[in-house]
This record gives C-alpha cells, structure tokens and sequence, in this order.
C-alpha cells in the first residue's frame, strides 16, 4: 500500500493497534493512589520536557507550541487538587481522574468556548495517560516492537504507547493533523501517512514491513522481503561499529 513518508527508514513487525484504557472504574480506592499519581504526574512532566526540547533541536518552531499547554496543564495544581479532593472522599484513581475531565469539558461547553473545547479534549487525553501510569492497563498499550496502525497520533498515545517500544507507524489520514505529524517526527520511529485502506487490509498480529523511504507499506512481506529488511540491517550495524571504531 502506498503512502507519504514522515520519518524515513524501514521497520518490521507485527501490526498493532493504537488502544485505549478501560473505561469501567474500579469500585474501590487502592492504597497508595495518591502516590502513583505523583509519580505519573512526574514521569508524564519528564516526557514532556523531552518532547519540547527535541522539538527545540529540530526547529519545529510554533508547529510543536501544543506540547507546552500539556506541561501546563500537569503543573497546574488545580489538576493536583481536584484529583486528590476525590481520592480523599474515596474515589477510585480512575473516577477521580474522570471527574477532573468531565468538570473541564462541562465549563468548557457552558461557555460554548472553542479554545476551552479544545484545552477539555487535551486536559482528557492527558488525565487518560496519567491513568494508565499510575495504573497500568495491560490492554492500554500495544505489543512491544509493533507497527502501530492508526488514523491519527494524539498525545495519550506518545506517553502510553512509546513506553512499550514501536518500531514503526502508519496514519491511514489523508490529510493528518500537525499535532499528528509533529508528534511522529518528534518521536523519530519510521513513519509513514495517508495510507488509505490500512486498517481494512491489515489486523492485529499481522506482519507488516515499512519502507519510510519510499512511503510503502508491505502486509504479511514474503520470506524473500524479509531476507532482504534482516540483510540490510545487518549491513547497517556492521557499518556503524567500522564508523564508530574511526
């Protein structure tokens, strides 16, 4: 299938989709929420700052401005506050969580403000993330090593599903958003978009080789294509050790 190149190179792997974390909340509060909500808050705070900076280096200017209201909004301690007001009452971390979500998106909408939609819509995103750091989902994020087929990239998907090591991308969009763009070349995995058809022709555990050099997507790439991916990646480390011995 043929698409647009993002971030060059070539990846091989099972094809997985992009998930997302269970929306049943637990019944009960665990101990230690308050704890594990600190801790995500300060991993997600430490992505972020990353992410900013290899948007510095790569002069992506204005076009990377959005990762900024995400560390503004895991510093803002009404976030903190709110959280830990409904952990205090015995709420789960989970609807504790959906709770500060629900309370942004209702303002928002009383408003009938566009910017204040948009800031709600992140503001959930982010508090999803946050949840399935402090308590991980298994079925949050995709199997290790996999070419991760979507329709878009949000910035829940940067903090949950880079953790598990994707080895490649593919955006199925034919027009994908610049926060979706932003975010894949911030993240430097072979990428390519606008590969109509991708989630119709491929499932989960299918293989799937991405050639991000000439914007091809190969399902289920025979022996021989996959011979030809190992040998070359061979060459490319073989390669490297001779330069890096110079």
């Amino acid at each position: 299938l043929p698409g647009v190149p993002v971030v060059r190179g070539r990846a091989l792997g099972a094809v997985a989709a992009l998930r997302r974390p269970s929306t049943t909340p637990a019944q009960q509060p665990n101990e230690g929420d308050e704890r594990r909500l600190e801790t995500a808050l300060h991993t997600t705070h430490r992505a972020l700052t990353d992410l900013v900076e290899r948007a510095q280096r790569l002069g992506l200017g204005e076009r990377a401005d959005f990762i900024h209201s995400y560390l503004l909004m895991v510093d803002d301690q009404q976030l903190r506050r709110g959280t830990k007001t409904s952990l205090a009452k015995g709420a789960s971390l989970t609807t504790a969580l959906g709770r500060v979500a629900r309370h942004a998106t209702a303002a928002a909408a009383k408003r009938d403000d566009e910017f204040l939609m948009t800031r709600a819509r992140d503001l959930e995103q982010l508090c999803d993330a946050l949840l399935v750091m402090a308590s991980p989902d298994p079925g949050a994020a995709p199997p290790s090593k996999s070419i991760v087929v979507a329709d878009q990239l949000s910035i829940y998907d940067v903090l949950v599903t880079v953790q598990t090591g994707p080895v490649g991308f593919v955006m199925t969009g034919r027009a994908p958003r610049t926060r979706s763009r932003v975010l894949l070349e911030l993240l430097g995995i072979p990428a390519i978009t606008s590969v109509a058809g991708a989630l119709r022709w491929t499932a989960p555990g299918d293989i799937a080789l991405v050639d991000a050099d000439h914007g091809l997507l190969t399902i289920n790439p025979s022996r021989a294509d996959i011979a030809a991916y190992r040998a070359e990646r061979r060459r490319e480390r073989v390669s490297f050790r001779g330069a890096d011995k110079t």
